[in-house]
Order: structure tokens, then C-alpha cells, then sequence
């Protein structure tokens, strides 16, 4: 008899999956924390005119100011971080009066419908200076989608490719980093932050 129960125990549990369980509690809260960030990013823009600096932003993305009750006072107490206890990542425009935002994470149930459609397909590279394997889920300022990517109003939409072999790339690395794709790589503004695209690449670029 006690056998038997034990059995069932065990196929329930087995079941029930409690790492999956554990899994889509913490993704619950993720989702939470992006709109709580989101929603307090909107309330900061409204008294201020533009969206927190990067300055700040940095602040935010330290592991040290994770649930701090000052960091981001008055517009949210205490400051959330991932339930792992690493801090959200922030991305925005490079301004000085910044226009648009983006909170980013990654979902550990890699099935979650709010995963957009192929996002582990070799084709996708991610979004901004983060990969399809850190990042799968995000949230953003109502101008900008989280998972594009934003072109600085700055920035020439000339399109600047450069041929590489595969010892890597030969863009100047004082204007910035280059695309993971094969073959020619595009050579983009500020660190891959914006997915800009600059009008001068190599050797001579200042």
C-alpha cells in the first residue's frame, strides 16, 4: 500500500516539474519588473522632459544598487533587479536629452509565447549590443520596438560595408564595433549600441 502511494507521489511530482515551476515564477517576475521600470521611465520622462541619462542608467545596471531604496527615488522604491540578482539591462538613445528607452532580459522557459517567433533561428543576432542568448524578452518606451534596432537621429544612413577574412574585422575601433554576420560586416556607431550604421569604416576614420 505504502508502496503504491509512494509511486503516485512520485509521478506527481514528476509531473508537476517543480523546476519548471520555479522557472515560470521567476519569468512572472521579470515580466513585473520590466513594466514597473517601464511604467516608472514614463513617469520620470513626464517631469523631466527625456528619459533617465545613461549616467544614471549605469548606476542602475550595478550589481550594488540592486534593491536600493534611493537609486531611482522618488519614482521607484526599492530599485528591482533579476530574481537571480543581476540588474536588468537598459538601453537608450545616445543624446544628452534621451527619446527612448529599452529593459531587457532573458526568459528561462525558452517557450514562453512572449518570446517573439524564431528569436533562436542562427538568422537573429539579438538586439542592440546583446545576443539572442542573453536577451529574449524586453520592454520599451511606446516610440521604439525592444526588440529593433534604433538608428540615432545623428546618424547618416549611408551604408558602410567592409570586407573582412576570417581573422576578423577591419573596422576602425574608435568608431565602433561591427555585426556578427558572415561575409562583409557592417560597421556601426557607438559600441553596436544603436545598430547605426556610419558612413566611414577602416583605416582614416576619426
Amino acid at each position: 500500500m505504502f508502496a503504491i502511494i509512494a509511486i503516485v507521489i512520485a509521478a506527481m511530482v514528476m509531473g508537476l516539474n517543480p523546476y519548471g515551476i520555479l522557472n515560470r515564477g521567476k519569468d512572472a517576475r521579470r515580466k513585473k519588473d520590466l513594466n514597473r521600470i517601464r511604467v516608472a521611465f514614463e513617469e520620470y520622462f513626464n517631469g523631466k522632459g527625456c528619459y533617465p541619462p545613461q549616467l544614471l542608467l549605469d548606476q542602475l545596471m550595478s550589481p550594488a544598487n540592486c534593491g536600493s531604496a534611493s537609486i531611482f527615488r522618488p519614482w521607484l522604491i526599492p530599485w528591482p533587479c533579476d530574481p537571480d540578482g543581476q540588474p536588468y539591462f537598459l538601453v537608450e538613445d545616445t543624446n544628452s536629452c534621451s527619446r527612448w528607452f529599452k529593459i531587457l532580459t532573458n526568459l528561462e522557459n525558452r517557450q514562453d509565447a512572449d518570446i517573439p517567433a524564431g528569436w533562436y533561428e542562427p538568422i537573429n543576432f539579438g538586439v542592440d549590443i546583446y545576443s539572442a542568448l542573453e536577451v529574449n524578452f524586453g520592454m520599451s518606451s511606446t516610440n521604439v520596438s525592444w526588440n529593433g534596432s534604433v538608428a540615432d537621429s545623428e546618424c547618416r544612413p549611408d551604408i558602410c560595408l567592409v570586407e573582412t577574412d576570417r581573422s576578423g574585422p577591419v573596422c576602425n575601433s574608435a568608431v565602433g564595433g561591427c555585426s556578427t554576420e558572415s561575409g562583409p560586416r557592417a560597421c556601426y556607431m557607438g559600441v553596436c549600441k544603436t545598430k547605426c550604421i556610419v558612413s566611414c569604416c577602416g583605416a582614416g576614420c576619426e
